[in-house]
């Protein structure tokens, strides 16, 4: 089996994880157990968690498809067409791919590049039957004992070590490097925020403040929210500071836009209740990863202002807000200050993953330099400047 057809099977059965369903016959049952069994073979390296790397040739265009067929279908008008799409498609002469499998009892998952092929519960009295599936866990089989058999021979490390891609590791970069490399990346960021606002922010920024609002209403809070808003060039024209905040906060979680506006002691009343569910504080509606909050907190000296939100993927907005608001001498604190420092100085660190992993959540991939922003290797030019993490050693069980 070549690259395009071992993809195809890879792209039916990604995501497909209810296996347990009536079919005629239990063929591919016993081929997950025997795969598996294969696996087992190996030591694991967290718990029941056991990882190979494999490649695939690339093959012909005979094994990219039926061209006859697919002009049929309407997929392609010309036969060089049909070429150039699969050349296009297919630029190395091997592909390779990251297997991850996990046993608890009679519970097994198996992901090919972090897709998850088999969710498989085998106490279920279900049978299987998929001649496609069949074919995949053979040649899945096949990958393994080639596997095996080079650790046998003490030479699957080494083989992985010196062909793995950089593209499919892991590894970090200082983001003053990658801009080195890619100048444009640069002077996008530098388009958006100036010289002088980073020396202002470096200058001014603390994560703690000193300075407090006597008494707080609703009314000022609104009014620290517009100027959030102007900062960063949103639409603010013929709408006061309420109705503003109502627009981009999403609503206003936690019924702030309800209370008497200029009331101290609806404010007092409605910000010592519990605040259960939504997001009170968010004025930039959003996901966990692109809401922005701008908490009010209290102590003995009275009220003042924290922002925050996900300190990378939205770091000139918050520094934009930070400024509007220290400069119109709010008492604000802005959170993980360091690291946001440290990223428009250049300072910080990228992540450089695979082009299967999605561009979040790949923090427990590094042990080194803790990078909160993640890119794909689309420059070779990069390479002198990563520190790739360590491959994980791979063992037979003994």
């Amino acid at each position: 089996m070549y690259a395009p057809k071992f993809d195809k099977l890879l792209r039916i059965y990604d995501g497909k994880n209810d296996l347990n369903t009536r079919y005629e016959c239990n063929e591919v049952k016993e081929r997950i157990l025997k795969l598996f069994d294969t696996l087992s073979k190996i030591k694991p390296i967290d718990d029941e968690k056991r990882i190979l790397y494999f490649s695939v040739k690339k093959g012909s265009i005979k094994d990219f498809g039926n061209f006859n067929k697919l002009k049929e279908q309407g997929e392609f008008t010309s036969y060089e067409e049909f070429v150039d799409y699969f050349n296009s498609l297919y630029t190395e002469d091997e592909y390779w791919y990251r297997l991850t499998s996990v046993r608890n009892e009679e519970y097994y998952v198996l992901c090919i590049n972090n897709k998850c092929i088999l969710n498989v519960d085998m106490k279920g009295e279900d049978d299987f039957q998929d001649v496609e599936l069949v074919k995949l866990i053979d040649f899945l089989i096949k990958k393994v004992d080639e596997c095996i058999k080079k650790l046998e021979k003490g030479t699957y490390n080494t083989y992985i070590s010196k062909n793995l891609p950089y593209q499919n590791r892991y590894g970090t970069i200082k983001r003053s490097d990658y801009w080195l490399v890619n100048p444009l990346v640069k002077e996008k960021f530098m388009s958006e925020l100036s010289l002088e606002e980073i020396a202002y922010f470096n200058e001014k920024a603390k994560e703690k403040t000193n300075k407090r609002i006597k008494d707080m209403t609703a009314s000022k809070y609104f009014k620290c929210a517009r100027l959030a808003y102007e900062s960063l060039n949103y639409d603010t024209a013929n709408l006061d500071d309420k109705d503003l905040y109502l627009r981009y906060s999403g609503g206003g979680y936690g019924d702030l836009g309800k209370i008497n506006i200029n009331s101290v002691r609806e404010f007092e009343e409605w910000f010592k209740k519990d605040k259960v569910g939504g997001h009170p504080w968010e004025i930039i509606m959003g996901a966990s990863l692109t809401r922005i909050n701008l908490y009010v907190l209290h102590d003995e000296n009275g009220y003042y202002l924290a922002l925050d939100g996900r300190r990378i993927l939205r770091m000139i907005e918050l520094v934009k807000i930070y400024l509007a608001l220290e400069k119109n001498n709010v008492p604000i604190e802005i959170r993980n200050i360091d690291i946001i420092k440290k990223a428009i100085n250049g300072d910080d660190y990228l992540g450089i993953v695979p082009r299967y992993n999605f561009l979040v959540y790949c923090n427990s991939y590094f042990k080194k330099n803790a990078p909160e922003e993640f890119i794909y290797l689309d420059d070779m030019k990069l390479v002198k400047y990563v520190e790739w993490e360590e491959l994980e050693n791979i063992e037979l069980l003994k």
